[in-house]
């Protein structure tokens, strides 16, 4: 789990308190405009174009899987403060980087460039074999074979009935290290829109207009 925590300042809260009893709409207020407005928009531009790209393309955690869609706020127990909270085991790492390796087995399968979004999100390589026939012998003729690469990396291909290579689907690793792909920090930009959320729902709960 991944938790980010946006907090009012004190000497502000303070003088505020004074004539507000439930600051509750105001950090409510700005944890929906983290949720449903900053993280997509931050998402969909990978990161304001500062995030590294990805072998497969697009968007990088964008259009591959569900993080920025797990995103949700709660109140501080402080009393001035939203947590915005993300279960998901792997936020932290996408968050910060780091190394990941097979919890069984020897090798990592990595989606190549040539499988759809469908295809890398819903399906395992061992998925895509298919039996296409039968040798002299009576051997199984699979879809999917393992060859080498010319730079020496072990890659999964499917081939079609006829015996040709249709396309390569996986590259098999030991270890992959993934490059940090901050979100969960204060962007310029998060940071103004979110102060004038709170301001402004500050003042509408005393009764006031913003300037």
């Amino acid at each position: 789990m991944l938790t980010a925590k946006l907090t009012i300042p004190a000497d502000r809260f303070s003088r505020i308190r004074g004539g507000l009893s439930n600051p509750a709409p105001a950090l409510e207020a700005v944890g929906h405009y983290v949720v449903n407005k900053w993280m997509p928009s931050l998402f969909k531009s990978a990161g304001q174009g500062t995030w590294p790209s990805v072998l497969r393309g697009g968007s990088p955690l964008w259009d591959s899987g569900t993080l920025a869609r797990g995103f949700f706020p709660v109140l501080g127990g402080d009393g001035r403060s939203v947590l915005i909270v993300n279960p998901l085991k792997y936020a932290a790492r996408m968050n910060f980087g780091g190394t990941v390796t097979p919890k069984a087995g020897k090798f990592l399968a990595v989606p190549l460039p040539t499988l759809s979004i469908t295809e890398r999100r819903g399906k395992k390589p061992r998925e895509f074999n298919k039996v296409l026939g039968t040798t002299k012998k009576g051997k199984p003729i699979n879809s999917t074979f393992f060859a080498k690469s010319r730079k020496g990396n072990l890659i999964l291909f499917e081939r079609s009935k006829k015996g040709e290579i249709i396309r390569p689907l996986f590259v098999m690793k030991t270890s992959v290290t993934i490059k940090p792909r901050p979100f969960m920090k204060w962007f310029p930009e998060m940071k103004a829109q979110a102060t004038a959320i709170a301001k402004a729902a500050l003042l509408k709960a005393m009764g006031e207009k913003a300037a």
